[in-house]
Formats: structure tokens, C-alpha cells, sequence
């Protein structure tokens, strides 16, 4: 486990995880969980901080792994098609003076396995949002490419522009498993990282990502107390969390 500083800028409200609602479907999520989520984070100034529209780009989870501890609380006990909205204090979310992240000993020595949906890989249909509002077509224009808020490497290019909507493709030519075969075993390494898909179910396959560089502590070094500083390269393991290179990394405990 794993403590990190993070500053405050925001009014303090305590936590309230509220409750599921609407009607779902199938299992309800507990710990260990694969899930996928579609959700919007505001900071308690309002202010837009991240999230995810389009079912193909939500956030693909494991409940209770790698994600702050109160949004793997406000994971559980839901089913597919429920929305819940809730509030974190900062103990729950990105912390007081600092966070503790639940890390396996391989995670911390640069090994994380990320739940992906295939089908960005296996489905090229177009896909249409609503922004709410007119479209800035002084920056969203027919012909452009965004890079994607899911993945840097997963581009959007935009092919239509209609009042408030946007239909865009996805390029998928710069992810690792561009034109290779989707199926558990397929390994590929690309920019320092080795990647392997080591599970499927359904459509959701389990991706290693083995990134030596980024490792936080050596085997050697992993023990209560141990201290470090992030890198830009070990800053990867933990880019969810809005930390930045130079914070401090602490080992609270080992289990």
C-alpha cells in the first residue's frame, strides 16, 4: 500500500456513496469484479476533472484494484444499466495529506493487468456524440484527430459535424494490438512495454502491461517505510490518480 502527497484546493464535503438507481441487469459487482463504467468527475469547485461517454471508451475496472478507495466503494454493489451519484471526501479520494493506493507487489514492481474491451480493436462503426451544445468548429473541424481521453494512442477523426453532434472513427493503428490476434496469448511489446492478453471473457480481455522502467520499488527494496520519488516513467503506474513527477512515494504497509 502506498502513500502519496496530494494538495487541496477545493470546499471539503464528507463522503456519501448515495445509492444505486434505475433498473439493472445480471450480477451484482463485489470485490474482484470486472466492470465497465461510464461516468463524469467534478471537483467539489464544479469543474470538470475527466470521464468517459461513449460505451467503448469507458473505464474498464477491476473493483477494489488500482482505483481511489472510495470509487471502488461506489463500484460495488451495483448491476449493468444502474447509475449512482456520490461524493467523496478527501480521505476517500485523492487525500488530506496523502493517499493510500492498494498495490500487488507486481503492480509496484511495474506489472499492472488492465481490463480492455476488444471491441475498440475487432469494431471500426462510427460513433456519434452529443456535446451539448453548438460545436466550436474553430476547434473541432471534419478531417481532424484527437487523441483519445481513454488512451494518448487511441485517435478519434472526426467525419462529421451536425449542430450539436460530433461522429468521429477510431484509429487504432498506434495501440498494441493493432492487427494481431485477439485472443489470450497474443504478446506484443511496443515503446518499452511488453503487453500480453492473458484472459478473455466475452469481449472484455485482461491485458499485462510489463513496464521494468517503471517500477517503484525492486523486490529487495519493498518493505514498510520505503520511500521514493515518481518519475515520468514510473508516473505511468499511477496516471489515474493525478499525481506528477517528483511526488513522494511511501510503502504504508505490506500484507
Amino acid at each position: 500500500m502506498t502513500s502519496v502527497s496530494v494538495a487541496q484546493k477545493c470546499p471539503i464535503k464528507p463522503t456519501d456513496l448515495g445509492t444505486p438507481s434505475g433498473t439493472g441487469t445480471g450480477l451484482v459487482s463485489t470485490t474482484g469484479s470486472q466492470v465497465k463504467v461510464e461516468y463524469a468527475l467534478y471537483d467539489t469547485c464544479g469543474t470538470s476533472i475527466q470521464g468517459t461517454r461513449e460505451e467503448r471508451l469507458a473505464f474498464d475496472a477491476v473493483v477494489g484494484q488500482g482505483t481511489i478507495p472510495g470509487f471502488a466503494q461506489a463500484m460495488m454493489g451495483m448491476q449493468a444499466g444502474q447509475t449512482r451519484e456520490f461524493t467523496l471526501s478527501p480521505k476517500d479520494a485523492y487525500g488530506e495529506e496523502f493517499i493510500e493506493i492498494p498495490m500487488t507487489r507486481e503492480m509496484i514492481q511495474g506489472t499492472i493487468v488492465r481490463p480492455m474491451d476488444s471491441k475498440i480493436y475487432t469494431e471500426n462503426k462510427p460513433i456519434t456524440e452529443s456535446l451539448g451544445g453548438p460545436v466550436d468548429t474553430t476547434k473541432i473541424q471534419v478531417g481532424s484527430v484527437y487523441p483519445s481521453s481513454v488512451d494518448p494512442n487511441l485517435l478519434m477523426k472526426v467525419t462529421a459535424i451536425d449542430g450539436d453532434k460530433v461522429t468521429y472513427v477510431l484509429d487504432t493503428s498506434k495501440l498494441p494490438f493493432y492487427k494481431k490476434p485477439i485472443a489470450a496469448g497474443t504478446k506484443v511489446s511496443q515503446d518499452g512495454i511488453d503487453y500480453e492478453i492473458v484472459s478473455m471473457s466475452g469481449s472484455i480481455m485482461m491485458v499485462s502491461q510489463k513496464m521494468p522502467d517503471a517500477a517503484l520499488f525492486t523486490d529487495s527494496e519493498i518493505k514498510s517505510g520505503a520511500k521514493k520519488k515518481l518519475t515520468e516513467k514510473s508516473l505511468s503506474l499511477l496516471s489515474r490518480f493525478g499525481l506528477q513527477a517528483g511526488d513522494e512515494v511511501e510503502i504504508a504497509d505490506v500484507l
